[in-house]
């Protein structure tokens, strides 16, 4: 997927890719709990990019934040990927033992990427790759993964799933689904738009 799809949208969205977006866990929960596709994914940020948001975050701030105060927003996404991660984990493991969030976004990720190299599965899950290499080793000693040479090149490995990891799949978007259920109540339509958007944009200041 590249970045093309984005460029006629705005500039908002010109330097993220769309596998970058959608490995972020918050946005990809959200996404399974209302069965959106990546196309529709796709159309949904060139309209929001294309419109000028008229919400203002202060609505949704505690009232004693100040309005202009910069650190509500850091403490704001700090606490929401905390507590959204700790969830997530306890649920997670509660009914798959061993489980981690790190390993079940792999396993999804190759599920919907099949064949991707480790280089490319590293930049999307934005990954050092020593830290995939150990991840990965532990998934193929679990036999949820296995990796093949890319022809041509000695050092590059292609990675798929096996069909225990495979058989993991249900269990993990079943998770994610009532994940995104609980964490998500009450943001629907338009605010589901701006949610994604906001974050993406946020993203791609940090990425600078």
């Amino acid at each position: 997927m590249t970045g093309d799809g984005f460029r006629s949208a705005g500039p908002p969205f010109n330097e993220l890719t769309l596998d970058q977006l959608l490995a972020e866990p918050i946005v990809r929960q959200v996404m399974h709990r209302d069965r959106i596709e990546e196309a529709a994914t796709r159309q949904l940020l060139q309209q929001a990019a294309r419109a000028q948001p008229e919400a203002k975050l202060c609505r949704v701030l505690p009232e004693t934040s100040s309005k202009d105060d910069p650190d509500t927003i850091v403490g704001l996404l700090h606490d929401v990927a905390r507590l959204w991660r700790k969830l997530y984990d306890r649920v997670l493991r509660a009914r798959m033992p061993g489980m981690t969030q790190a390993r079940a976004a792999v396993i999804v990720h190759l599920a919907e990427h099949e064949g991707l190299t480790q280089a490319k599965l590293a930049e999307s899950l934005n990954l050092k790759p020593i830290t995939l290499v150990r991840l990965l080793d532990k998934l193929e000693g679990l036999d949820c993964i296995e990796r093949s040479r890319v022809p041509g090149d000695r050092r590059a490995w292609r990675l798929h799933l096996t069909p225990k990891g495979r058989g993991l799949l249900t269990e993990i978007r079943a998770v994610n689904y009532n994940i995104a259920n609980e964490v998500s109540a009450g943001v629907d339509g338009d605010d589901r738009v701006k949610v994604i958007t906001m974050l993406a944009k946020l993203k791609q200041n940090l990425a600078r």
